[in-house]
């Protein structure tokens, strides 16, 4: 009798050191958070030892600054330096002569342009003075009454992707009217480019938030990443959607970027 009971406490005891084990082992989630592309930016890595994962994760936050500092259409690098973007803008307002571009810039411009010409034009990077004159390029918005007849010029002048001629090393455009603004594009550039980065590192499960817009890289443990979709005028989600390997989602609402003039919203 003792001998039996004797067995049952040693199998319990190793279950609970088991147990135990698994518990302390269980694969560690590292979470962190930055301010970028004028948004919150959340990186979740599932899996690695925390001090990799930070490594990771501010590696990854270095290049969207890098990104920011070149993409950004109208906040300048420093005060006398602006972006790379802002630079070319100028250039495309004076129709000077081509301006030499980096590699990336190229990639972007030729990217963006395949972009724009598989949605027939609906998405638009080029259309930068119409987003500044109704007061979206500031970090505040102020209610802002709009000259109809300023804006229906800047309609007429039909900038779009095709004016932007880009060659091995520079860029120009024949329309004086293009300014690039990127917003629509840069996020999910910097989220490709971090997915890119942490498969040539090995790492198998991560999520990546740039302000709404979401890729997923394996999954959290045994389930997929679950991200909530924000309801625009209530403080919680509308849904939640499963991502898998690889899926991504891009949410966009009027609840962020946006001001009241005459009890509309713009």
């Amino acid at each position: 009798m003792r001998k039996g009971l004797s067995t049952v406490l040693i199998v319990a005891i190793c279950c609970i050191a088991i147990l135990g084990f698994i518990v302390y082992h269980k694969p560690p989630l590292y979470h962190s958070q930055s301010y970028v592309f004028g948004t919150l930016v959340d990186i979740s890595i599932y899996g690695e030892p925390e001090d990799r994962a930070k490594s990771l994760s501010n590696e990854i936050l270095q290049d969207f600054q890098h990104l920011h500092h070149q993409l950004h259409a109208w906040k300048p690098v420093s005060e006398n330096q602006v972006s790379e973007l802002g630079a070319l803008n100028l250039a495309f307002a004076s129709q000077s002569k081509p301006l030499n571009i980096s590699p990336l810039m190229i990639e972007v411009l030729q990217d963006a342009t395949k972009l724009s010409k598989q949605s027939n034009g609906l998405f638009n990077p080029t259309i930068g003075h119409l987003i500044g004159t109704w007061g979206f390029q500031a970090d505040e918005f102020a209610a802002t009454s709009v000259d109809d007849k300023k804006i229906s010029a800047l309609v007429s002048a039909n900038p779009s992707m095709d004016d932007i001629v880009v060659t091995s090393n520079s860029a120009y455009s024949t329309n004086s009217s293009v300014k690039l603004d990127l917003g629509g594009y840069a996020k999910g550039y910097a989220l490709d480019r971090a997915v890119r980065y942490l498969r040539k590192q090995h790492v198998t499960h991560a999520l990546i938030n740039i302000g709404g817009n979401v890729i997923a890289l394996g999954q959290h443990g045994d389930k997929p990443w679950r991200v909530g979709i924000q309801h625009p005028r209530k403080p919680s989600a509308i849904a939640t959607l499963d991502l898998l390997d690889g899926w991504a989602i891009g949410t966009s609402g009027d609840y962020q970027r946006y001001f009241m003039l005459d009890g509309k919203r713009y």
